[in-house]
């Protein structure tokens, strides 16, 4: 532990975390501010991440242990209990923070005093760090607080909280809630304080197939919806609990069965109503979004009616969900280059190096190189996708079963064009869109002469991502003049 006093202490809990612990772990102590401390509760790991956490030779980070398995709220609590900033900013273990996040969190809590709890966006990657969808949180404290009568309003991983509000306050996590102990948090923090989130993503939030959210969503649920209707409850009292358990499923776009769907609708603008009386306004556009998200699952009067209320809650709603759609894969393109930068910094800093990206670009799978393929694709050194410009070509009758990575693209053919090119390979433009999505940090060619070969080295020398040739040409004759000039 640092002597130093920091300003803000990060709380990560993590149990069989190890594969993705130290990205996680680095990306909190490589922050662009440095009055950071790290407290990382290991809730009694069966892994190697005690291994892990004890080769990293930080003063800044502290590391407590959990001889028996106590839960995220507990451990939590543990790191509260131990943190010394007047901040206190949460990750998960398979997350990663963006390096400006602390930085921008602080500058606009600093600015505004009343917020005690602030998030952000976050952009998913995959467990191969490949960039996702873009998820917006609400802004503004209205907005926040009416997203709280339905779910939590903020990312977990993704807040900064004035730890001098919980200590006035008494606050802590709940050890009785299983999962959407944060959602239960929130709602006694905004009783006493404001909450909001800032635009932009500073989180990368990892989706992978051990991750707690994907195997625990029946139980999440369930606790959601205890905090939810308790809000509900509080904000709409003459709403009937039937009621309060339809404005939520629209609020949270749960699935709403078609008989229902006008009731709901009818309690969801009740809900509204409610909430504009308390003295909150400027939630009526959100409040229409969530109606016509709604409106486009039913079928029949029930959706006109349901539209119609949407339209009279914000009779732009359908401009404004398309902005909303355009807005976000700008912010999500205009990220891009950063994400993949502060990615290759983290992999270069941490105790490990990660695989290389591979993209092998070929005509169709093969029974003579298809094992060849399987074997690179199972080391541990390289993360190989193999795309193949078709599942098979020139009438062949083998059949390949690849059991590497593959991706086959949907081309389309050009009658009579093999008399010209002496083959009968597809045109294949999906290839470009292809490589954006493997992000390869090198590529490989089979021969340069098929559409796929010729789109996947134009796309090399446009990013800048170095490839290499498998072959040159297996011709027989003499080539045509095209490919002499090409």
């Amino acid at each position: 532990m640092s002597d130093s006093t920091p300003i803000v202490s990060g709380l990560l809990a993590v149990r069989d975390g190890r594969r993705y612990l130290d990205q996680a772990v680095q990306s909190l102590l490589r922050q662009t501010l440095a009055e950071v401390e790290l407290l990382v509760v290991d809730d009694a790991s069966t892994d190697d991440t005690p291994e892990l956490l004890a080769r990293i030779r930080d003063p800044r980070l502290t590391v407590f242990r959990n001889e028996t398995r106590r839960g995220l709220a507990s451990s939590l609590n543990l790191a509260l209990d131990n943190a010394r900033g007047r901040y206190v900013a949460r990750l998960d273990a398979d997350d990663v923070a963006m390096p400006d996040r602390l930085e921008r969190q602080l500058a606009h809590m600093r600015a505004h005093p009343e917020v005690a709890v602030l998030g952000s966006a976050v952009l998913d990657v995959d467990d191969q760090g490949r960039v996702g969808g873009l998820h917006e949180m609400p802004r503004g404290f209205a907005e926040v607080r009416w997203s709280a009568l339905f779910s939590s309003p903020h990312f977990h991983p993704t807040v900064l909280v004035d730890r001098d509000v919980l200590e006035r306050h008494g606050f802590r996590y709940d050890v009785g809630f299983e999962e959407s102990e944060d959602y239960d948090l929130w709602t006694r923090l905004l009783a006493v304080a404001e909450g909001d989130n800032l635009p932009e993503p500073l989180v990368l939030y990892r989706v992978h197939a051990g991750q707690a959210s994907q195997r625990r969503r029946p139980l999440q649920r369930e606790f959601q919806e205890r905090v939810a209707l308790r809000e509900i409850g509080r904000v709409a009292p003459d709403l009937t609990r039937s009621q309060a358990e339809l404005a939520w499923r629209v609020g949270s776009l749960e699935l709403v069965a078609a008989e229902q769907l006008e009731d709901a609708a009818e309690a969801f603008v009740a809900l509204v109503r409610a909430f504009e009386r308390d003295g909150y306004s400027g939630i009526r556009k959100t409040a229409a979004r969530r109606l016509a998200r709604c409106a486009a699952s039913a079928r029949g009067p029930a959706r006109t009616a349901v539209l119609a209320r949407a339209l009279r809650l914000d009779p732009a709603v359908a401009g404004h969900l398309a902005v909303d759609r355009w807005q976000r894969r700008r912010t999500r393109r205009s990220v891009q280059r950063h994400v993949d930068a502060w990615l290759a910094q983290l992999d270069t800093a941490g105790e490990g190096a990660r695989p290389i990206r591979v993209a092998a670009v070929f005509p169709e799978p093969t029974p003579y190189r298809a094992p060849l393929l399987d074997r690179i694709g199972a080391r541990d050194e390289v993360d190989l996708t193999v795309i193949y410009a078709a599942a098979t070509v020139a009438g062949r009758t083998w059949t390949v079963e690849p059991r590497h990575r593959s991706v086959y693209l949907r081309g389309v053919r050009i009658p009579g064009a093999e008399r010209v090119l002496h083959h009968d390979y597809p045109v294949t433009p999906g290839v470009a869109r292809a490589l954006e999505r493997v992000r390869p940090e090198v590529v490989v060619v089979s021969g340069w002469s098929t559409f796929a070969a010729q789109g996947a080295i134009a796309w090399c020398r446009m990013r800048g991502v170095p490839y290499a040739l498998v072959v040159e040409s297996h011709d027989e004759g003499p080539r045509a003049g095209w490919r002499r000039q090409v």
